[in-house]
């Protein structure tokens, strides 16, 4: 079988058929990942599709294996592998494309080698599909016609199940028959035994199938042989479905982004009702966003986590579910598309409800990963454990919750929060000891609370009570000049008993957001200009994103008065090590852009600071102190979303998440799975991605063609020369 081999690579390397296909192969695949919303791995089976006919064209014919002296199948396996050993060199010369796209940020090491793998599974399954029909048929143009058409239908059967609106059984056998689909968990990180056992099977078959058809040439119709190749068949078959009752399934991801965490396992696990996650979402979202994709693929795998588990995915346009859904608090979600009569706004859903003994949560939208995990647990918790999650607002600095804070109650609601907003009169004893122990209280601002009012709230957290506090010492007039000045605040000072005191000074930091400027006469005219009184805080435990601050203020912690108190003070959010206080020493709070220092001044200390606080009590948090009361205000959040038109949530996940935490919660925080990049996520110029994804590999298949032609002419000389001696 050998010789075999190294005769079928040898005609196939020998041809310059194959080394202007290889380049074909490298070219396209290039621009493919370009203009490919995901990326190699994603267009590599379109590519693939006149290519490995191409290849399996230039291997001798099917009845050349007639006078060869091994079993068919060792023949056909001979072909098999030397077919699949010039497509992986090829494929190995595509390696830099994941990293070198202009734009894009390197993927994770294990998705692109579980991508490679399983393109590898992918090229051997779809290379035994064309070799069986050039075994099949003795014409060359009617077997790449046929094994072009077949595979694409291999390969694209999903598309199908997606689009055409069948049954459910009937979409998941066409899912199920793909091969780009089975080669997708694996271009995520993914290594799933039910794609191997599919690519081995589906190889092993239609290379059996070819050897079949080369002993049909040879006239072997008996029973036998015909009992043989059903019993093949059906060994495949039964392999396929077996491996997917006993299969495992190894996320390879960094922080496990496509798999069940055990938290919700266990969750799942004690379910004592049937439980019921409907996805409903528009078909469009599917062809507009590669993530929709993978929303669905986690809820089969959530589902898969516990055996009451069921899930269905729902098209609301197919089944006229629209006014059902907006009963139920789901409204659709405007998106801009680009078609051919210029651009138009869909309506389109996205949302989860979620059904167990009668109760329903709902996810109203979502379209990412990130914290979908998360989403879902929270809220199947809320309903296995009967649980309710409150928090009471209040907005103490004389701005309003509906116009100044306007994102604050919604986004709590769609974190599973009952929401009530309170007014100043709540800060009471009366009524703050007939809060129910386990309700969050959150405030925001504190210069309008009367002294009675902020003593009230201390008692509150001396009691038990769970506290989330934004406030600063001095106000800024948003409405106006920006302007800040201190005032008697009471709150501030009664935080002195545990240790918290506000630093003198806004703070400042040189790594800060950046203010686009609008020229007066041409608005498409914008300068940007560094604002040091809005400091942006590097990815850390407390804030995965980051953060950004609105005039700040850092705290100083005072760990020996804090324990007086039987407490342990936590700094939160720190800022870079440049920061320093603007305005300190009793200097003027000057927060005009275009005056505020980009540095600190000579003498003025600098180094990184805290500016949030919890504070723990028992081992379990207590409450919270950001310095910062502004950072959570629409008006901000504008700022810092920019032209995107997407909200800036970064400051409302670090309010959930430490209410979460205040609750005991803090466990389900562990299922989100924030982007995770790697550090030299750089995106590289068009120039360095074209040497070294496309004139590299060029040169290279140039230079490896001319040598094996050189090696060629030179020993056709010799055989040439020794014949003629011996003639």
């Amino acid at each position: 079988m050998l010789s075999l081999y190294k005769r079928s690579v040898y005609r196939l390397v020998m041809s310059p058929f194959l080394w202007v296909s290889g380049a074909l192969t490298v070219v396209l695949s290039v621009f493919g990942s370009l203009f490919s919303a995901g990326g190699l791995f994603s267009c590599f089976p379109l590519i693939s599709l006149f290519l490995i006919p191409a290849f399996a064209s230039l291997l001798p014919p099917a009845s050349c294996r007639l006078r060869v002296p091994l079993p068919d199948m060792q023949a056909a396996f001979a072909d098999l592998l030397a077919l699949l050993s010039t497509e992986a060199f090829f494929l190995l010369l595509t390696l830099p494309v994941p990293f070198f796209l202009p734009g894009r940020e390197r993927p994770e090491a294990a998705a692109i080698a579980t991508g490679y793998a399983g393109l590898l599974l992918y090229l051997a399954a779809a290379s035994a599909l064309c070799l069986f029909f050039f075994s099949l048929l003795t014409h060359k143009g009617a077997a790449f016609a046929a094994s072009s058409l077949v595979l694409s239908f291999f390969s694209f059967a999903h598309t199908v199940a997606q689009h055409a609106g069948l049954p459910r059984f009937a979409a998941s056998f066409l899912m199920a028959l793909s091969f780009s689909w089975h080669e997708d968990a694996a271009s995520k990180g993914i290594v799933d035994s039910r794609d191997l056992a599919f690519y081995l099977c589906c190889s092993f078959f239609f290379t059996a199938a070819s050897a079949a058809a080369v002993q049909r040439r040879r006239g072997n119709g008996s029973w036998d042989f015909r009992r043989q190749c059903a019993l093949a068949a059906a060994a495949c078959i039964l392999l396929v479905l077996n491996s997917n009752v006993f299969y495992v399934r190894l996320d390879l991801t960094q922080g496990k982004k496509f798999s069940a965490g055990h938290v919700s396992r266990s969750l799942l696990s004690g379910l004592d009702a049937p439980l019921t996650i409907s996805y409903y979402r528009s078909a469009v979202l599917r062809r507009l966003y590669s993530q929709v994709r993978d929303i669905e693929d986690f809820i089969r795998v959530y589902a898969d986590s516990g055996r009451r588990l069921d899930y269905e995915i729902i098209d609301p346009a197919d089944r006229g579910l629209e006014g059902r859904l907006e009963s139920a608090g789901i409204r659709p979600q405007e998106i801009e598309v680009e078609g051919t009569a210029g651009k138009s706004r869909l309506k389109v859903y996205s949302a989860v409800t979620i059904r167990y003994k009668g109760r329903t949560e709902v996810i109203p939208f979502l379209l990412g990963m990130d914290t979908l995990e998360y989403d879902l647990t929270s809220r199947i918790q809320l309903l296995v454990r009967g649980m309710e999650r409150k928090a009471r607002i209040i907005v103490g600095n004389g701005l309003s919750l509906d116009n100044d804070y306007p994102y604050l109650a919604p986004w709590l609601s769609l974190q599973g929060f009952s929401v009530a907003e309170e007014d100043r009169s709540f800060l009471s004893a009366e009524k703050l000891a007939a809060a129910a122990q386990d309700e969050c209280l959150v405030l925001i601002g504190s210069s309008d609370l009367s002294f009675p009012q902020a003593q009230a709230l201390i008692s509150y957290i001396d009691g038990g009570g769970k506290a989330f506090i934004a406030t600063t010492p001095y106000t800024v007039d948003l409405d106006g000049d920006w302007s800040a000045q201190y005032g008697s605040d009471n709150l501030t000072g009664l935080l002195l008993k545990y240790g918290i005191c506000f630093r003198d000074g806004m703070t400042a930091s040189p790594s800060c957001f950046l203010l686009s400027l609008q020229g007066e006469r041409d608005a498409s005219l914008a300068e940007q200009l560094a604002y040091p009184l809005w400091p942006v805080i590097a990815p850390q435990e407390e804030a995965a994103k980051g953060l950004l601050l609105c005039w700040p203020c850092a705290l100083a912690l005072d760990g020996e008065l804090a324990e007086i108190e039987g407490l342990q003070l936590e700094g939160l959010v720190q800022t870079d090590g440049g920061s320093w206080q603007h305005g300190a020493d009793g200097g003027e709070l000057v927060t005009n852009p275009f005056a505020v220092p980009q540095k600190a001044l000579p003498g003025a200390g600098q180094g990184s600071v805290p500016c949030a606080v919890r504070a723990v009590r028992g081992g379990k948090p207590a409450f919270y102190v950001l310095g910062d009361q502004y950072a959570l205000s629409s008006r901000m959040m504008a700022y810092a979303s920019g032209p995107s038109g997407t909200v800036d949530t970064r400051g409302l996940e670090l309010l959930s998440d430490s209410l979460l935490r205040l609750m005991g919660q803090g466990e389900l925080l562990k299922l989100k799975k924030p982007a995770r990049h790697s550090s030299d996520g750089q995106a590289y110029s068009l120039t360095a991605a074209a040497a070294v994804c496309l004139i590299f590999p060029l040169i290279l298949l140039l230079a490896v063609f001319t040598a094996l032609r050189i090696v060629r002419k030179r020993l056709i000389q010799r055989l040439q020369l020794i014949w003629g001696k011996s003639s």
